[in-house]
């Protein structure tokens, strides 16, 4: 367990809820395979971990929701409609919508439709190293997302909960789950038995966090599933390389998708050392 909000003594039963995950809804730029479970899959295996609620909020669609609340449905769970919506500075999840917010838009035009929608906007992992969060601007959500499954780096959520305690906003954890093996890694403890009553307790800040992020192993699974699943594109866009980047960058791709070497895994834990690297230069300049 890294990171809790409240004591275990406020709670009167173990009631998780998974507040970010991906289905195979979710398309990615680059690389368009991004998830392999489907929404059914996602919601069974959120069951299978003891949860008592989800919220699938795929990349900028909705098409997942219909079949993840009726698996929910049928198996008494809460699901919780959400979005991650990727506006013009970075990525805001909504919660409880009632319909899809389309990309593009300014974080307070999105953040208005959430509104709009009688929905909760969060800011995602807003400080990522990717750069997909919206960073400073994350003040303006009704919630904040503390602590992501998917920041390997670590420096990122605990920049984050240093920069979010001093704006006193309720905040949220979530796995950032892209495969069925993380659903739940992070999650967030939430008396709560009701989509409508999870999200009044998240903004009154009466939230638990425990969770971890997602270890080396996994990531570079999901990477191996990604890039199988994307191979042509990933190909392609090898090919425009100039020479000899390109013949370089194609034998290792095939390689790694042919191969499930453990060498893999020492390699994904070396890129992780040197990305927490960066991250450390990247947020000593985002500080002050």
């Amino acid at each position: 367990m890294l990171y809790k909000v409240l004591p275990n003594s406020f709670y009167r039963g173990d009631m998780f809820y998974e507040l970010h995950c991906h289905s195979s809804c979710s398309k990615g730029r680059k690389l368009p395979f991004e998830s392999g479970g489907s929404p059914r899959e996602i919601v069974r295996q959120a069951d299978r971990a003891g949860l008592m609620g989800i919220a699938l909020t795929d990349h900028d669609t909705v098409r997942g929701w219909r079949q993840a609340e009726a698996e929910a449905r049928r198996l008494g769970m809460v699901f919780i409609p959400g979005l991650e919506v990727s506006t013009r500075s970075g990525h805001v999840i909504g919660l409880g919508l009632n319909e899809r917010i389309r990309p593009g838009l300014s974080v307070e035009e999105t953040i208005d439709r959430i509104r709009g929608q009688g929905g909760l906007s969060v800011a995602a992992h807003p400080f990522d190293v990717k750069g997909d969060g919206i960073m400073h601007e994350m003040g303006k959500c009704d919630a904040i997302e503390a602590f992501n499954g998917l920041n390997m780096d670590r420096l990122s959520n605990m920049f984050c909960r240093w920069k979010a305690g001093g704006l006193g906003k309720p905040v949220v954890g979530g796995s950032d789950s892209h495969m069925l093996e993380t659903i739940g890694l992070v999650r967030n403890r939430i008396e709560a038995d009701s989509m409508d009553s999870v999200l009044k307790e998240i903004r009154k800040g009466r939230v638990g966090i425990e969770g971890r992020c997602t270890p080396s192993g996994l990531a570079v699974r999901w990477a191996r599933q990604r890039f199988i699943g994307s191979y042509m594109e990933a190909a392609c866009h090898a090919n425009r390389y100039w020479q000899p980047k390109k013949s370089v960058s194609l034998a290792l791709l095939r390689r790694f998708v042919m191969s499930d070497s453990r060498a893999w895994d020492a390699l994904g834990k070396f890129g992780i050392c040197m990305t927490g690297a960066y991250s450390a230069l990247r947020l000593a300049k985002q500080a002050f």
